[in-house]
């Protein structure tokens, strides 16, 4: 079993961060590990998918000079925005062929914004915010920033303004959700859980 799990992130933004890097920890939790088992880099956290790319790109060309890959997999996020999760995956798969990566990367595509994630286990919401409220997420919709409004309106019942518009609760979601509950509500959160689990299996044995 390995003693540290090294992960490198390149992530959209905040939102990202704060529920991504918990959600890994749950999942590992789940599967019987420690967070301090995980040693986590975050190598981009603003910009958008431009900032990812770039961010994920200068990365792999490094290596390609003759850096040491420091990371036993990494996580790129990218909102899908409704263009779906093969469509995403496959953008990063391509530009890690022509960089000649052979590592392990796998993909965070919350369809199709990350509010949609966070909100994935409703019954989970007063656990992580010790509020007695419970958002209503709507159907899946393209609309901007609709996940978003929904996630400030559960607030707003419990006369709550989020400095950061919920954003700063990211990891309590993460690690209060019902995962099996999450992914069935959340097709595209499924998808990331099963490769982190499937990950996590190959490294800590």
């Amino acid at each position: 079993m390995a003693d540290k799990i090294r992960l490198g992130y390149f992530l959209e933004d905040s939102g990202h961060e704060e529920f991504i890097l918990g959600l890994v920890e749950h999942i590992a939790e789940e599967a019987g590990y420690h967070r301090q088992q995980l040693s986590n880099d975050v190598r981009n956290s603003t910009g958008g998918k431009g900032r990812v790319i770039s961010a994920l790109q200068k990365f792999l060309q490094e290596l390609r000079v003759g850096d040491n890959n420091p990371f036993d997999f990494l996580i790129v996020a990218i909102d899908g925005n409704c263009t779906g999760f093969l469509q995403k995956r496959t953008e990063v798969q391509e530009l890690a062929e022509r960089s000649k990566f052979t590592g392990n990367i796998i993909c965070a595509i919350p369809d199709p914004h990350i509010e949609h994630w966070y909100m994935a286990d409703p019954l989970s919401f007063k656990k992580a915010t010790d509020l007695d409220s419970q958002p209503v997420p709507p159907k899946y919709k393209c609309e901007k920033e609709i996940y978003k409004k929904a996630l400030i309106e559960a607030f707003a019942k419990c006369g709550v303004i989020p400095p950061l518009d919920g954003i700063e609760y990211g990891r309590n979601f993460a690690l209060e959700m019902n995962l099996y509950d999450a992914c069935q509500r959340c097709p595209s959160l499924g998808h990331f859980v099963d490769e982190v689990r499937t990950a996590l299996a190959s490294v800590l044995r």
